[in-house]
């Protein structure tokens, strides 16, 4: 099986910062999205190097949530992008929420729980591509749930998803 990681850690580094420190981040200070509050321990001899960084996204927040074994690049990438942001129990009960949406005839045999999911829908890719759809949904959706338009602006113009006119196709006259 290929090993997106790699490439999805230089894409997660080109929308996370190298270093922030935004006042009312619960995280606090972030190193390449790796937040203090979170990972204390890589912050007790100051700011931690992109490699321990990289080491520590690909434990905490990518293998975790099985990332290692999505046979498909966009879903590794919605569960890797929700784990990193949410946390990787958060990851997984949306995971259970969006596959809901699926048709419940794949889980005839097995319950719809995270460890089930990526058995079932396999190396399936309209499934995989499927849940990663619904997964990116509810993670806007926990964003909107949380009344939080900071972040929820924030994450959505790491990924494009602006009304600013020179992204939206220009200016609309009034």
């Amino acid at each position: 099986m290929t090993d997106y990681f790699p490439a999805l850690w230089e894409r997660m580094k080109g929308i996370e910062k190298e270093f922030s420190n935004v006042k009312g981040d619960p995280g606090g200070r972030t190193v390449w999205g790796i937040s203090e509050r979170w990972n204390p321990d890589l912050f007790k001899d100051g700011i931690p190097s992109e490699e321990k960084c990289r080491e520590r996204a690909r434990k905490n927040y990518w293998n975790s949530v099985g990332c290692d074994k999505v046979p498909d690049i966009y879903l590794a990438w919605e569960l890797f992008d929700c784990s990193y942001n949410l946390g990787p129990g958060k990851t997984k009960l949306l995971v259970e929420k969006a596959v809901k949406v699926l048709p419940q005839t794949l889980f005839s045999k097995v319950a719809p729980t995270w460890p089930n999911v990526l058995k079932v829908i396999g190396f399936k890719e309209s499934l995989c591509r499927a849940l990663a759809a619904l997964v990116n949904h509810c993670q806007v959706q926990y964003y909107i749930d949380q009344n939080n338009p900071q972040f929820l602006v924030g994450w959505l113009a790491k990924r494009g998803l602006t009304m600013d006119p020179e992204t939206y196709g220009g200016k609309l006259d009034t």
